[in-house]
């Protein structure tokens, strides 16, 4: 049974900037407050062919203990209402078969539904998880010719599997990724990218099996058996969570967590389920933007030339900034951009590549409103070019309501509007967190901002020598290896010589004038 309102609550219009406005036909002035149940999470947006917005999240009663989370997936038209012809009242709700605690990753619109993936795990089953694909008609009812009755899921190396991201690529193919664990002895996460036909069926075409597992110490691509592996200690392990379709192959990404930290990193792949041999590097590439500490990536996007990746550390040096890396489809590193606000710590939680544009966004918390259970105040998002240039008219950090804990998770793009997407706290009753929508317009007449980046390193990767691209001292300059050890270096004029570098990846970080760092890569 759907708990289900819709509040609509009058705001003051709000202005982005010189990017547009907030568009008054969609919810009330623009905005929309939904209510699911006690605990509303959103995690995604997406689109279909009729500039509808399909949107995706968790939500559960407010119990004590640990959760029973439900997954939706919702409907809304280009004015905010729920479709009531999808699903239930506009909204699918469910859990995955047989697991009392669900939750979804990522949602995808194609023209023969709408394929998404998710978790289900039991709490009295200790350190077990299972990775569901499944597959909803256009009408938002369960597709129950797909797979096993709608879902498709597979033990692959053991009881622990940690689901990641999908894509449909554009042979109409379900790719995903993901971790499993091979519980028979190594204890382990390893990276799994797996491909399954519309009907959910494993593309035996894609290695053999139609899912690969990437085993790191012996650094092969084998095709996913229940066999032992290399004896190591359960949690450590590469984690995928993001893929792109990059002509003809896939860019995975995650994180690689070893010990007490992790690093960012990432890895190509053929339609076929080998390892690109025109990439950088045979595996997954691993870097560190504050080494030693957790770096995360959160979101990315391809704007059919470059790749950009929104990234998170809890680091002394970017912690609280919304970091955005720029590499080549080769996965060479090239452009760092920090982005930060005295006395806000940002958070990212998304990265959209529009119109030759990139946005990067999520939420904001003010210094002086931290304090226990208060995660964020403020939506943000920002607009850059291709080249990471900040466009005026789209730096937004506002608050949408009047309540404590707010920010936005998503953000979808059309031709001349966009919806932004997240929560709110609406303490109520039993009631915590509700989703929040806003439409606006999305001008066409933006500019770059003086701040531009100045700093340019040259060539990337290098054998000899990595040249600037401004004057800089020596004094001014420190080089970190991928491990955070760093590195002694000799000064040639705006030359740093690299020869006596071993081969591999290195972080230029600059003090001074400018407050910047750069990833170079040693050939």
């Amino acid at each position: 049974m759907i708990r289900l309102s819709v509040i609509l609550i009058l705001f003051p219009a709000l202005l982005f900037g010189q990017s547009g406005e907030l568009i008054p036909s969609f919810g009330n002035q623009g905005k929309l407050i939904l209510d699911i149940d006690d605990l509303d999470n959103l995690v995604g947006l997406c689109s279909d062919d009729d500039e509808n917005t399909i949107f995706f999240g968790n939500t559960s009663e407010n119990l004590i203990g640990e959760y029973p989370y439900d997954i939706f997936i919702g409907k809304l038209n280009s004015s905010g209402e729920l479709d009531q012809s999808f699903a239930d009242q506009g909204i699918f709700r469910a859990d995955f078969p047989s697991h009392s605690i669900s939750s979804i990753e990522k949602a995808v619109y194609h023209s023969s539904g709408i394929y998404f993936i998710g978790k289900g795990r039991n709490p009295a089953s200790s350190d077990s998880s299972k990775l569901f694909v499944g597959k909803l008609n256009l009408d938002g009812s369960l597709d129950l010719n797909f797979a096993d009755n709608g879902y498709f899921t597979d033990s692959f190396l053991g009881a622990y599997n940690t689901p990641g991201s999908l894509i449909i690529d554009q042979e109409n193919r379900i790719v995903f990724c993901g971790s499993t664990t091979d519980d028979q002895g190594t204890l382990v996460e390893y990276p799994l990218i797996g491909r399954l036909n519309l009907d959910g069926s494993p593309d035996l075409s894609f290695g053999t099996t139609g899912v690969i597992v990437w085993d790191y110490h012996q650094g092969v691509l084998i095709d996913y058996m229940h066999v032992n592996l290399t004896q190591d200690r359960h949690g450590e392990g590469l984690y995928l969570n993001e893929i792109l379709e990059i002509n003809n192959t896939y860019f995975l990404c995650g994180k690689y967590l070893l010990g007490a930290f992790s690093q960012v990193h990432y890895m190509s792949i053929t339609k076929e389920g080998e390892m690109n041999p025109n990439f950088i590097s045979p595996g997954p590439i691993n870097f560190q933007i504050d080494p030693g500490y957790n770096n995360y990536i959160t979101s990315s996007a391809f704007d059919g030339e470059n790749i950009y990746l929104g990234m998170l550390t809890d680091g002394e040096l970017y912690n609280g900034k919304q970091l955005l890396q720029k590499i080549d489809t080769n996965g060479v590193l090239s452009t760092l951009r920090v982005i930060e606000k005295e006395g806000q710590d940002l958070q990212t939680k998304f990265v959209k590549s529009w119109d030759n544009r990139i946005f990067i966004g999520g939420y904001d918390l003010s210094d002086e409103n931290i304090g226990p259970g208060v995660h964020s105040d403020k939506f943000s998002f920002k607009g850059l070019d291709t080249n990471l240039e900040p466009l005026s008219g789209f730096n937004f950090h506002e608050s949408i309501t009047s309540n404590e804990d707010q920010g936005a998770e998503d953000l979808v793009l059309y031709d001349n509007h966009a919806i932004l997407g997240g929560y709110a706290n609406d303490l109520v009753g039993n009631n915590i967190t509700d989703l929040v929508f806003m439409s606006f317009k999305m001008d066409e007449d933006v500019s770059i901002e003086e701040d531009k980046l100045m700093l340019q390193a040259y060539p990337n990767p290098c054998t000899e020598h990595l040249e600037l691209s401004i004057p800089m001292n020596e004094s001014n300059i420190r080089i970190i290896n991928i491990l955070g050890q760093e590195m002694s270096f000799t000064w040639e004029e705006s030359r740093i010589n690299c020869q006596s570098f071993p081969k591999g990846a290195y972080v230029l970080l600059l003090s001074g004038a400018i407050d910047e760092q750069l990833k170079f890569i040693v050939e």
